[in-house]
Order: structure tokens, then C-alpha cells, then sequence
């Protein structure tokens, strides 16, 4: 019979949640507005296991989404988050915050694409 092997993280090793967050006094990057076309790629910081940030002034972004329109920006009731609700052509909607997210202009002309 074999035991099953557990991890245990030390209490101040880094976990997954760490590496996509802001730091404090990091920038929020752009900050939509209510109707402003963006699309938004979660938040991959380039950080060590000690924490050090391994590039400065750089974020590597994960996939970037679909364009979406800003429909409301709120304060989150359970987390007390500004938080981003954002409708797609496709009729989904999805909600983000500035630290977990990066977010961009969209425009209409493609210019990003």
C-alpha cells in the first residue's frame, strides 16, 4: 500500500495567485470607461520564487480576449474590488478587476489586430 505524497507550501513561499496580481504600487495599466470598446489579457508578471521581479517595467499578458464594450464599473460587494462588467458581441458578459486583468483600447479599425 502506498501513501500519497502532500505538499505543503511554506508560508512564505509564492503561490499561482501571486504571480497574476498587482503589487501594491504597481500601475493599473488603462483604465476603461463606461462604453469604451477593449479587450483584456489576465496579468502574468515575471516574478521569482523570492518575490523579486524578474524583468522591470514588464508584464507578459496571457491570451487576449475578444473585444468587449465596458457596460458598468462597480464596487464589488463581496471583495470591495472596482470591478469591470464587460458585454461581448456575443452576448456573454464577464467581469474583471485591474489587478488581476490588463486591459487596452479596441478600436474599431483593427489597429491593434
Amino acid at each position: 500500500m502506498s501513501t500519497a505524497i502532500i505538499y505543503t507550501r511554506p508560508t512564505d513561499a509564492m503561490t499561482n495567485d501571486d504571480f497574476h496580481t498587482r503589487r501594491d504600487g504597481e500601475p493599473l495599466g488603462h483604465e476603461p470607461q463606461i462604453g469604451e470598446r477593449i479587450r483584456y489579457a489576465m496579468r502574468h508578471t515575471a516574478w521569482d520564487v523570492n518575490g523579486t521581479r524578474v524583468e522591470e517595467g514588464t508584464d507578459a499578458q496571457g491570451p487576449w480576449s475578444e473585444p468587449v464594450i465596458v457596460a458598468d464599473i462597480f464596487i464589488a460587494t463581496n471583495t470591495g474590488n472596482l470591478t469591470y462588467r464587460l458585454h461581448s458581441a456575443r452576448g456573454g458578459d464577464s467581469w474583471i478587476t485591474l489587478d488581476w486583468w490588463i486591459c487596452e483600447p479596441a478600436p474599431l479599425d483593427g489597429t491593434l489586430f
